[in-house]
Order: C-alpha cells, then structure tokens, then sequence
C-alpha cells in the first residue's frame, strides 16, 4: 500500500469521531497535529523510523483528557500513541532471542501470568517500582486487553502500542477498545508512581545501560 486506501480513511474516521474534541483524519504522510506530535515515538516495528515517510494515515484527538494519536503505517504497523505522566522507561516486546539477550537494554522483570511471560518481555530502566506493579494481577489483565500487539513502550510522558493490522479485515471498534485499555493503564500507571514516589522508593529514572 503507497496510500491510505478509502477503508483505512473510514476507519480512522470512525476512530475520531470517538475522541472527546473535534479531531481530523489524515490520509498519506501528512503529519499529526502539532499538539500532538510529542506524543509519537518509535514503535520498535522492523520497518520504525522515518516515521512520516512511512505513515499512510493518522487521527489525532483527545481521547479521556488524555492527547492521542492513531497511525497506520506502511509494513503493516498500527501505532495507538497516548499521553502518560508517569516518569517512567520501560518497554514490553514479543519474547524473542534478541529480547532475551537484552539488546534492548534495563533489566527484565515479570508479570504474575506465566503465560503472558512466555509470550512476552517486560524490561524497565529507572526505579519507578515497576517490579511489583507488573506483578499486579489487575495489571496483567490490562495487558492481556491489549491482545495482539508485538510491543508496548513507555517513556516519560507517553505510551505506545505497535501491532500488526490486515487493511480488509481492522475496524474502527477494535482500535477504541485497545485506546479504552491503554487509558485504564495510564490511570494506573500514574497512580503507582505516584505512590511510590510519595512512599521515596521509586521515581528517579536511571539510563537503559545499567
């Protein structure tokens, strides 16, 4: 696909009209609102970066007070962006030789679903408490609400989420139930890191060389 085709453009269409605001639908490489291009970030897709060159269309929004950004990308990419305030780095990738070999940098921590484990890693930078939050059994079934994608990344002030989409097949639905997901988790991100700030044992990020 070198352009946005008429379904994907009624898709996103569908999409925004779901945000709290007015938001736009753009087809091609047309950039996201400016407001909301912070929010926007490497996916960790085989095909990320130039991340315009390869956008085929996108809507912006807000979405629960919090700014979004829905984009579908050529390489078959969908990336649902969401502003998150919580200071924290960490990123959740398919469990692959790479993933585990740590190429990516932090150290791994695990969920309370040995499933989800098998399937996936969880790496954290910085002391945010991250360790017993992924240990949370509520967390874990967020995450599981996100089902498929192929990675999750978080760094301070947003979250995205990359997964593989079929042009003929995704609907407008399927993407407002994972942006309802990702807000539920940026609540309780935010909540977490909050207390264990408050509590002095987390919040002071560190590199991803550690």
């Amino acid at each position: 696909m070198n352009a946005v085709s008429d379904r994907l453009k009624q898709v996103l269409e569908e999409v925004a009209a779901c945000f709290d605001g007015v938001p736009g639908a753009k087809g091609g490489s047309s950039a996201t609102p400016e407001k909301h291009d912070e929010i926007l970030s490497d996916s960790g897709h085989p095909y990320s970066g130039f991340a315009e060159q390869k956008k085929l269309g996108s809507c912006a929004g807000t979405y629960r007070g919090r700014p979004v950004s829905v984009s579908f990308h050529r390489g078959s990419e969908l990336t649902i962006s969401i502003r998150s305030s919580a200071p924290c780095l960490f990123r959740i990738v398919r469990n692959t030789l790479g993933a585990r070999l740590n190429i990516l940098g932090g150290r791994r921590v695990l969920s309370e679903d040995q499933v989800f484990d098998q399937s996936f890693i969880i790496r954290v930078s910085g002391g945010c408490g991250l360790d017993s939050f992924f240990q949370r059994s509520d967390v874990t079934s967020v995450m599981n609400g996100l089902m498929p994608f192929y990675s999750l990344n978080s760094k301070p002030g947003s979250m995205v989420l990359a997964s593989d989409f079929d042009e003929y097949t995704v609907r407008p639905d399927q993407i407002t139930g994972r942006l309802e997901t990702l807000a539920a988790l940026a609540d309780t991100l935010e909540e977490a890191t909050a207390d264990s700030i408050a509590r002095g044992d987390g919040g002071v990020l560190i590199s991803d060389a550690e």
